[in-house]
């Protein structure tokens, strides 16, 4: 095993372990560093040469420096040998793809099925050689199939230099298996020595080779051959040249000018392409063919290669080196144009490779002008960026539309807004800054189509708060679009929504969100209607609106659905859940699950998170939580390998109602990273503390609350139930009561975070937790009734039991009569375990004074707001009327006397009993001094009130049966009226 290998003996025993275990079912990566000829390669080398033996497959793949290769050129190597038996193979090789993050995801997965099928019962080890020069998305695909090979017959083997490595590499090798080279001793430089030379070193000298050269096998193989070709020892300091660089001068001294000359070619072209090659330096292929073969015979560069042809790079970096810059210019200038009169016919020539080298072979300008010739450059950069997008080498194209933006003298509106799209595709925050230039340079050269598509853009990218400058931005671009276009449709859609979170009146973002229907109705374009109406809906969105919401979210699924886009079709069915579940409606759960099943079927990454997500959202409403948090965890995890910006969000308002049966809810808090606003935590810390009985912590903090801070401008009521939780930790006080009085008019619903992201149960859950805070047993045992209620109605069994539980905690209840309670222009009706809301009405107070006097009779005239009266007689006969009379002349005797002795008190009691005397009178005497009946006003009150307690338990009906029915028993009507329960 170290026959080949001098020195090498203990980390080739390493290797060879980690290949036993890879070809023995346990997939492994191994990565070798170390310095420039170390030994990396020929360790990779060894490797693949014991791998073969054992009939292993061995694939090897190398990653060019300069940047000219486009984007997974090394994995597409790896996968060459598998030709187009797979589609993963066939968009590495050159297909297109979607351009997106969920796309990347796709296209991982389908590398590492195919590194399996490399693998296959045989086992394979794939080199990757010199990943220090590969590009940052083939280092992301490693980092994911280093994390799925464990099941594959399969190793490997990445070589980097480690002090060259990029940061995610760096990354990765701290959490892989890894193997760092260091420099030879003294004894394998000597053992080294004496295998090259056939002489044996003397202690001595292999001990000053060592400290020539720190050991490196590449400088000892190097020297000792240079010193067999002079014919001098080890000991001739002559012979020992300060560098290696000067050593291998030395060594290319000994070819021919016209070789060298042709290497310097080579080194620019890095490769060994005899048409190219004999394009670029003007001579023929025979001469290049016999040139190269001189090369080889030298050992300069290796036999039968084209692509990284010299035997080490630290040879072309010396070539390199001893080039002025105009010959190095010139001769870029020249591979270029040879790489595309050669690629003409068959297109060979990745147009990254020929932009590379036509960026280098321009001049420096001098300040403030712009580059000579650059526009045959800009163009090619575009291309090789556009290819590295089909490839989804979003990295890559952002880098190559800069470098085109640099040669440019002015700002280019095209270029900067693909420079933006390409940088919203990989995550690169910059994306927000180039849209606005783009705009301005839209502005600039009065281009509206690219306006409009730099303020679209930014609107996707997210105003990061600033959302004033995203609505004058879309507000300009929406000025300058053409009415009854799609463009303005689209721009109008957009502008509602960032109306929506600027803030202001909602009729302005809603009437613009109505503007955007009413334009795409006119187009008749089903895909921008359904956009629009999506917006519609966003505008509309608060708590409280789900009927409203229904009837958009109606109208926008037919709209996707004529479009065929399954896309928006979808988004219309979760819309729809999140609003029948609100409603406590046990439809929602039915449309939950079918989206769950639809997002599924569209076939892409994201459409799996959404699945996983809302699967674990249905868990929760259903009480399946073992699969809740399964599936809330899986999608967490999805969600940050594609790069879904609302995946943590998501995870942590699905924690946290999951922490409720868990019973872990301080320790959850720890994981939960994306609560950065103090408030926020203080308010989650509350909850858990007072969930999880440490009650005098909890209501320090909770004191500390603001219901102004906390609430949230929302579309749902998410950080409201938050909120209840925590202050109603602190007990009763004005911020208690405020939130008991602002959640109140939301009893009998559901709290359904945002497009069922989350499920938090019933609003009456909260409400119970705030009427026990505020001294409220009974209110309490009808919230958490009401909660349980509904709960059994929806299905939820686990929630079902929690709100018992803590109704069954208040202890027992008061005779179970029926409970009205006013807030603002909504009753709270309450009785049996079931709450029921209906608008305030005369009837429904008159019912409410019944039942606040049980059992005692009380004159419908009262209930009018007259005194109570009973027969059909005069209101006061003749002598009452004149007793009344009597009464008042001894009054207005009494208040002169008290007002002459000033009694203030005996004079003040007077003149109330008088203004008593004279209302009665009043209201005793009709027109023209007629008496009044008592007929006459009895007659109308008992009609009056019996209709509208009629019309009340009618309304009642509707929210509540049973305690209609339960009025219709107990509450007798007419002159008199009761309510008697048994």
């Amino acid at each position: 095993m170290g026959g080949r290998l001098v020195g090498r003996e203990p980390v080739l025993a390493l290797a060879a372990g980690a290949l036993d275990d890879a070809l023995a079912g346990a997939g492994r990566l191994l990565l070798v560093a170390g310095d420039p000829g170390i030994g990396k390669t020929a360790l990779a080398r060894e490797v693949g040469a014991i791998a073969r033996t054992r009939g292993a497959r061995v694939v090897w793949a190398s990653c060019p420096p300069g940047g000219g290769a486009p984007a997974y050129w090394p994995w597409t190597q790896v996968l060459r040998p598998l030709g187009d038996r797979t589609r993963r193979a066939a968009v590495l090789l050159g297909g297109s793809a979607p351009d997106d993050a969920t796309a990347r995801f796709e296209l991982h997965e389908s590398v590492i099925e195919a590194l399996g099928e490399l693998a296959g019962d045989a086992g394979a080890v794939v080199v990757l050689d010199d990943l220090q020069w590969a590009d940052q998305p083939s280092l992301e695909l490693l980092d994911a199939a280093s994390r799925q090979i464990g099941a594959h017959r399969l190793l490997v083997l990445g070589t980097y230099r480690d002090l060259e490595a990029p940061a995610t590499l760096d990354r990765l090798a701290a959490n892989a298996e890894g193997i760092t080279l260091g420099g030879l001793d003294s004894a394998a430089v000597s053992g080294l020595v004496t295998t090259i030379t056939g002489t044996a070193v003397p202690g001595a000298d292999a001990d000053q080779l060592r400290s020539r050269t720190a050991g490196n096998p590449l400088f000892v193989r190097e020297l000792a051959r240079l010193l067999v070709a002079r014919g001098t020892g080890t000991t001739d300091r002559s012979a020992l040249p300060a560098t290696v660089a000067d050593t291998l001068r030395q060594r290319l001294t000994g070819l021919t000018t016209p070789c060298r000359d042709l290497l310097a070619t080579v080194a620019i072209a890095d490769t060994a392409d005899i048409a190219l090659l004999a394009d670029a330096a003007r001579l023929p292929r025979e001469e290049v063919a016999d040139l190269l073969t001189e090369a080889r015979m030298a050992r300069v560069l290796v036999e039968a290669e084209q692509d990284r042809p010299f035997v080490h790079d630290l040879y072309r970096e010396t070539v390199l080196a001893d080039l002025s810059p105009d010959d190095r210019r010139r001769r870029h200038g020249a591979v270029a144009a040879a790489w595309i009169r050669c690629s003409a016919g068959d297109g060979r020539a990745p147009a990254a490779r020929i932009a590379a080298h036509l960026a280098a072979a321009l001049p420096r300008p001098a300040a403030g002008e712009a580059v000579p010739g650059a526009e045959l450059a800009v163009d090619w950069l575009t291309r090789a960026a556009a290819e590295a997008t089909a490839r989804l080498g979003h990295e890559e194209a952002v880098r190559l539309y800069r470098r085109a933006l640099a040669l440019t003298d002015r700002a280019d509106p095209a270029l900067l807004l693909a420079l933006a799209d390409a940088e919203l595709r990989a995550g690169d925050p910059a994306a927000r800054d180039t849209y606005v230039a783009a705009a301005q340079a839209a502005r600039d050269v009065d281009d509206r189509g690219a306006l409009t598509a730099a303020a679209l853009g930014l609107h996707e990218v997210g105003a990061r708060g600033d959302h004033d400058a995203q609505v004058r931005l879309l507000e300009e671009a929406v000025g300058l679009a053409r009415h009854g276009t799609s463009e303005r449709a689209l721009l109008l859609a957009a502008l509602a929504r960032e109306l929506r979170h600027a803030g202001g009146p909602a009729t302005r973002w809603q009437e613009t969100a109505q503007q955007a229907v009413r334009t795409a109705r006119e187009l008749d374009t089903p895909r921008v209607l359904a956009t629009c109406l999506l917006a519609l809906h966003d505008a509309l969105w608060t708590p409280g609106t789900a009927d409203a919401r229904l009837l958009v979210i109606d109208d926008m699924a037919g709209a996707a659905a004529a479009a065929g886009d399954d896309e928006l079709t979808a988004q219309a069915r979760v819309l729809r859940a999140a609003c029948l579940l609100e409603k406590n409606d046990r439809r929602g759960l039915v449309e939950l699950a079918q989206y769950c099943q639809q997002v599924e079927d569209l076939g892409h990454a994201r459409g799996r998170w959404e699945a996983l997500s809302r699967k674990a959202t249905l868990g929760l409403v259903t009480g399946s939580v073992e699969e809740a948090v399964s599936s809330s965890v899986a999608a967490l995890e999805l969600g940050l390998r594609i790069g879904v910006p609302d995946a943590a969000g998501v995870h942590g308002t699905q924690r946290w109602p999951l922490s409720l049966f868990a019973g872990d809810r301080m320790a959850m808090l720890d994981t939960m990273t994306e609560i950065d606003l103090i408030p926020m935590r203080d308010a989650f810390t509350a909850a858990a503390l007072r969930t999880e009985g440490d009650a005098e912590h909890a209501r320090r903090i909770a004191l500390t609350l603001s219901l102004d801070v906390l609430l949230v401008e929302k579309y749902d009521l998410e950080f409201d139930a938050l909120a209840a939780e925590a202050l109603a930790a602190g007990g009763r006080n004005p911020e208690t009561e405020r939130c008991y009085d602002h959640l109140l008019p939301y009893a009998g619903t559901n709290v359904v975070v945002g497009g069922c992201a989350s499920f938090w149960g019933p609003v009456d859950l909260y409400l119970g937790h705030l009427a026990v805070a505020l001294g409220d047993p009974d209110g309490a045992r009808d919230h958490y009734a009401a909660a349980a209620a509904m709960s059994a109605a929806l299905g939820c069994p686990r929630w079902q039991g929690f709100a018992t539980g803590l109704r069954d905690s208040i202890g027992p209840a008061a005779p179970d009569l029926p409970r009205f309670v006013r807030s603002g222009e909504v009753w709270t009706l309450s009785w049996q375990g079931r709450v029921g809301h209906v608008p305030d009405s005369k009837g429904v107070r008159d019912l409410a004074h019944l039942l606040g006097c049980s059992g005692q009779e009380v004159a419908a005239t009262e209930l009018m707001g007259h005194r109570p009266v009973a027969g059909a007689d005069p209101v006061l006969d003749d002598v009452a009327k004149a007793a009344f009379r009597r009464r008042l002349v001894d009054l207005d005797a009494e208040i002169a006397d008290a007002e002459a002795d000033h009694d203030d008190f005996r004079a003040e009691r007077a003149r109330d009993e008088r203004s008593a005397l004279v209302e009665a009178l009043a209201a005793a005497v009709g027109l023209g001094g007629r008496d009044r009946r008592l007929g006459d006003d009895a007659e109308r009150a008992r009609k009056a009130v019996t209709a509208r307690i009629r019309d009340a338990v009618r309304r009642i009906s509707e929210v509540h049966p049973d305690l209609a029915a339960h009025l219709d028993e107990t509450v007798q009507t007419g002159s008199w009226c009761v309510y008697r329960p048994g």
